[in-house]
C-alpha cells in the first residue's frame, strides 16, 4: 500500500482511539529495524535508540506506554518485570535464537496516551507466537514486507491464514518496505 494509505489508516485508529479506552496498535514483521522507522515517521515515537534496532536478531513484543522517565523492562514468563539499562538492552537485543524477547518500554511524553502500542518481529517461520491471541489484542494491525521480493510461504500462511480471519480487511494494513529501491513505471531502462 501507498504512504498515503498507512497515512489514511493512521488517521482512522486515532480516530478510534479517541473514542475507546485503549486502542490496540500492532506492527508485525521480520525488520524491526523498518517497524521503527515506520513508527517514528506514523507516530514520532522512537521506542529504542536507534543505534540499537541494527541488533535486533530474534523474535521479540515490544510493548509502549508513557512513563516520567525512559524505561527498557524484560518481561518474564511469570509476567514479573525486570529494569534494563541501555547496554543492557542492545546486549540482550543482540542475542540469537531463543524465546522471545518479551520488552516493556516507558516513553516520557508519549504522544498515544490512549493507545497500546505493540510490535512483534516475527521468527523465520511466524512460530514464535500465539497469534490469535496476539492479534486478539490489536484494534489495528500494520503487517510490514519487503517490496523487493515474493511474499514468502510462512507470510502468504500467516495472512491467509489468521490475520484476514481474525481482523478482515477494515483493521489491518499491509505496507510494503522498500519501495523507493523498485525501478519506476516510467524508467525505460527497467
Amino acid at each position: 500500500f501507498s504512504s498515503a494509505r498507512i497515512a489514511d489508516a493512521v488517521a482512522q485508529a486515532k480516530r478510534r482511539a479517541a473514542t475507546a479506552d485503549k486502542l490496540g496498535v500492532a506492527f508485525i514483521g521480520a525488520s524491526f529495524q523498518q517497524m521503527s522507522a515506520l513508527i517514528v515517521s506514523a507516530f514520532g515515537v522512537r521506542l529504542i535508540p536507534e543505534a540499537a534496532t541494527h541488533y535486533v536478531a530474534r523474535a521479540m513484543r515490544v510493548r509502549a506506554t508513557g512513563a516520567a522517565n525512559r524505561t527498557y523492562e524484560t518481561v518474564g514468563a511469570d509476567g514479573k518485570a525486570s529494569p534494563l539499562s541501555p547496554a543492557e538492552l542492545e546486549t540482550l537485543l543482540d542475542g540469537e535464537g531463543g524465546a522471545p524477547i518479551d520488552l516493556s518500554v516507558g516513553i516520557p511524553d508519549f504522544p498515544l496516551e490512549k493507545v497500546e502500542l505493540f510490535i512483534l518481529v516475527t521468527g523465520a517461520n511466524f512460530g514464535d507466537f500465539d497469534w490469535n491471541e496476539e492479534l486478539s489484542r490489536a484494534d489495528y494491525v500494520f503487517f510490514l514486507t519487503s517490496a523487493l521480493s515474493a511474499l514468502p510461504l510462512p507470510e502468504k500462511q500467516f495472512l491467509a491464514g489468521g490475520a484476514m480471519r481474525l481482523l478482515g480487511g477494515e483493521r489491518m494494513s499491509v505496507a510494503l518496505m522498500g519501495m523507493e529501491k523498485l525501478p519506476s513505471a516510467e524508467d525505460p531502462t527497467s
